[in-house]
């Protein structure tokens, strides 16, 4: 997906479509964090809170999905997703609790 804009741009500049050979990125542990250690490295890198940079995140990514027409089940998926309770806050209310449902009596015999 890094990869997208520059692809894009060779493709328009030439009349056939080339072969293009992307370089395979070796993923190690130092590509590796929690995802709260994560967002916090982005949010300092920005001058940002955690809470904002989740919600430019998040912007970001419905914006790219939306963009590239991609299914809406993929977007409702992302935006569910955000939609988590954060550590710490406050709980939801409680749904009504669902009544037991006995079978019906059986005849003795």
């Amino acid at each position: 997906m890094a990869y997208t804009p520059e692809v894009r741009r060779i493709l328009a500049s030439r009349h056939k479509p080339p072969f293009i050979f992307l370089p395979s990125p070796p993923l190690d542990s130092r590509q590796i964090r929690p995802h709260d250690e994560a967002l916090g490295i982005v949010a300092k890198d920005q001058g940002i809170s955690n809470a904002q940079a989740r919600q430019v995140a998040l912007a970001s990514i419905l914006d790219y999905l939306a963009s590239e027409g991609c299914r809406q089940e993929l977007v409702d998926l992302a935006h569910a997703k955000s939609q988590r309770r954060a550590p710490g806050s406050a709980l939801p209310e409680k749904a009504p609790a669902k009544k037991a449902s006995l079978p019906p009596p059986q005849p003795l015999g």
